[in-house]
């Protein structure tokens, strides 16, 4: 199968690239600027290229990702050309050569009247900007072309952000901000409205969205996002967090750079009727953000002083052990042993979300990442492909140095020899030095849970009380 994506130099083309390429798809990307050969170059807005395109390579799919995401008056034809002349170029070319194709159409939130409410794809549609007049008249085209029996999906997209935006989207600008500070800068960044309120969604989600939303045929305009907002404020305070600082002493409010709106949320609910769920934490994005935010500051380990240069210069880790069925036990002794032989390292924990309780309190572990699981089976089946596909992203964009698949698993069974401590310990093949004792942290509800246990059981009255832990659940995937 093929796909065709007209804008696949952006993010959003990146990472939907990417994911076609694992599903097999032959990607052709359209881009203006010259790639070297790596991709078509070409303009969605003239309609001979789009043509040409469409009748050479016949696709399964097109994506319509092509734009320039700014509400300025003085994008008005720019934006035209790239949304809405682009979108007629495509449509017709695959109403005449190439009927049965899919075609994805992207579009944004800012395209409803907004009044603080979350926003779903009934909402009544806004004329706020030039950007959003351009992506309003390729809805109303999609919806022209779809009664020509053509299927046109809408995607309403909602702020979602990665480490490749450019240094002038807002979220980008912030984490610039906090990386020069931790390496001296005393510049003050200037923000209108601390308290305005978006999405912090992850690019690579959206395009799974995207993904998921071309491959069935109920629904056709869909809003995309997670239906959480932050304030600005949060996500100043996450980055300058990331490099030991505090964000008031940085930051000071500029009315000059008011937010055009107070609050930008959707109402997902039909997306997640199709089993979309965000994979990226807002904690997540803003460690990707900051470590691409502190490569662009060219600031190199001789550079770097203070607190950046502790942060850049500490060795990002990965530990990917997703079930709790008693393994986290021994999977904590190695993130143990992984801070013991690397000092000052950066451990992130790779677990499933229906388990993730387990590691509140853990002093080895710096951060954790959410695999979502439907159940917590699937821990053992598309979840750890979602795992390994997340490392595998992270290494490609240098956030991670090395991963440590500690989870027993079919294709990770080379570490196996009968017995879940020592496969596990295998999988970080250095010796483990410390007491090979579990380290249980219980919450204070568990304790609870314990207590109310022993006294329902009498346990006080036996001399000797034995505690097996059975993990059938665990042993069946064996």
């Amino acid at each position: 199968m093929k796909a065709l994506i007209f804008g696949v130099t952006g993010q959003d083309g990146f990472y939907l690239g990417n994911l076609l390429g694992r599903q097999g798809i032959k990607v052709v990307g359209i881009s203006r600027s010259d790639g070297g050969g790596r991709w078509i170059v070409g303009d969605v807005a003239k309609g001979e290229q789009v043509e040409a395109l469409v009748r050479k390579h016949q696709p399964d799919y097109i994506f319509h990702l092509a734009a320039n995401s700014t509400t300025r008056h003085d994008a008005l034809f720019e934006n035209h050309e790239a949304i809405a002349t682009g979108t007629l170029a495509i449509l017709d070319a695959v109403d005449r050569l190439a009927p049965k194709a899919k075609v994805l159409l992207a579009g944004s939130g800012l395209q409803f009247v907004n009044e603080g409410l979350p926003l779903n794809e009934e909402s009544p549609l806004d004329h706020s900007s030039p950007y959003v007049v351009a992506r309003n008249s390729s809805l109303f085209a999609a919806r022209y072309f779809r009664q020509r029996g053509l299927k046109i999906y809408f995607a309403y997209l909602f702020n979602h952000d990665s480490p490749l935006r450019s240094n002038r989207h807002l979220n980008m600008k912030i984490a610039v901000a906090a990386a020069r500070a931790a390496n001296g800068s005393k510049e003050k960044l200037l923000i209108g409205d601390l308290d305005a309120e978006k999405e912090f969604n992850f690019a690579g989600d959206v395009a799974a969205a995207m993904w998921l939303l071309i491959r069935q045929d109920e629904l056709f305009e869909c809003v995309v996002g997670s239906g959480q907002s932050h304030a600005v404020r949060d996500w100043i305070e996450a980055c300058f967090r990331e490099v030991g600082l505090d964000w008031n002493d940085y930051a000071e409010t500029d009315r000059t750079y008011a937010s055009p709106y107070r609050r930008l949320v959707s109402d997902p609910a039909k997306l997640l009727s199709l089993g979309w769920k965000p994979e990226c934490t807002f904690s997540g994005l803003a460690a990707m953000m900051m470590a691409e935010a502190a490569r662009r500051c060219e600031v190199s380990e001789q550079k770097a002083d203070g607190p950046l240069a502790e942060w850049l210069q500490a060795m990002r880790v990965a530990l990917v052990q997703l079930a709790a069925y008693g393994d986290c036990l021994f999977a904590t002794l190695v993130a143990r042993q992984i801070k013991r032989d690397h000092p000052g390292c950066h451990l992130t924990w790779v677990i499933g979300d229906k388990f993730a309780s387990i590691l509140d309190g853990n002093p080895h572990v710096d951060a954790v990442h959410k695999i979502v699981l439907s159940s917590r089976d699937e821990a053992f089946s598309s979840g750890w492909e979602k795992a390994k596909t997340w490392v595998a992203d992270q290494v490609r964009m240098g956030n991670l140095e090395k991963a440590y698949f500690t989870q027993i698993f079919p294709d990770n069974l080379r570490y196996y020899d009968g017995l879940i401590r020592t496969t596990i310990y295998g999988a970080y093949g250095k010796p483990i030095t410390g007491p090979h004792l579990p380290e249980v942290f219980l919450t204070e509800a568990e304790n609870r849970n314990v207590a109310d246990f022993a006294v329902k059981h009498c346990l006080r009255e036996f001399k000797h009380v034995f505690c097996l832990n059975a993990a059938l659940a665990a042993d069946n995937h064996l």
